[in-house]
């Protein structure tokens, strides 16, 4: 199921058009969470878009959302879905945290687009 989650959750994002997303496994790494799921949004508009998409392909999926952030701010939002933190950024806010730089490593990053 976990292949299959990330793949209905990267799908529902790239569908959105997100641009420059990633999943990164990190369950070798810690124990906050199996994956992250990075993606771009270029208006704050388009980042609650990206989020409200994830949210109704959790729903459809039967994938718990157990907690979500940021969405007043519309820089930064961050989904967990069952162990799965997916983090929904404004284009400028991915550049300036890059918390890719901590998690990448050559065995450990998917990139879609």
């Amino acid at each position: 199921m976990e292949k299959e989650k990330i793949k209905i959750l990267v799908d529902a994002l790239i569908d959105k058009k997100a641009v420059n997303v990633m999943f990164i496994d990190i369950k070798e790494k810690t124990t906050i969470a199996d994956g992250f799921i990075i993606a771009t949004g270029n208006s704050s508009t388009q980042v609650k878009a990206l989020y409200e998409e994830i949210l109704d392909k959790c729903e459809k999926n039967n994938i718990s959302v157990r907690a979500s952030e940021g969405y007043s701010s519309a820089s930064w939002i961050i989904v967990d879905a069952e162990g799965i933190m997916i983090h929904i950024f404004y284009y400028k806010d991915r550049e300036f945290y890059n918390i890719e730089r901590l998690w990448v490593d050559e065995n450990n990053a998917t990139y879609y687009n």
